[in-house]
């Protein structure tokens, strides 16, 4: 797990050995749109991580213990971040998956808009047990 700072957003990248682990990101709308919450599913081996990068969008990252094959990754946005809700999109590479945080200087996502709100990763739960995050 690592982030990336970019001109007009954060990347938030995970790592992975083996197969695509199945995902999903979402805010907790108990939470007044400060958190991302990140699933991960079928995953072995990830182990207690918090990262403090104080980026424009992401003021902590942590990624708690698998639980029976499924990680939970908690993204907090930064202050002035935490005041709206910011639109995410989540990419595909080898061997990573990652999470763009808009920056709050950017266009933020209309409240009531789904498409920012959750988004699941390639087959969801079906996708292929067996991935190792790093």
């Amino acid at each position: 797990m690592s982030i990336e700072p970019h001109d007009a957003y954060d990347r938030v990248v995970f790592a992975y050995d083996g197969d695509r682990p199945g995902y999903r990101v979402a805010y907790d709308d108990r939470a007044d749109d400060r958190i991302l919450t990140v699933t991960i599913n079928h995953v072995e081996g990830s182990r207690e991580q918090r990262l403090t990068p104080q980026t424009e969008a992401v003021a902590a990252i942590i990624q708690h213990p698998d639980r029976g094959l499924v990680t939970d990754v908690v993204i907090e946005l930064a202050g002035e971040a935490a005041d709206v809700r910011l639109a995410f999109r989540v990419g595909l590479d080898v061997g990573t998956f990652y999470v763009d945080i808009s920056h709050p200087d950017q266009a933020a996502s209309a409240a009531g808009d789904d498409a920012a709100r959750t988004t699941a990763g390639p087959g969801g739960a079906r996708t292929e047990p067996g991935a190792t995050i790093g």
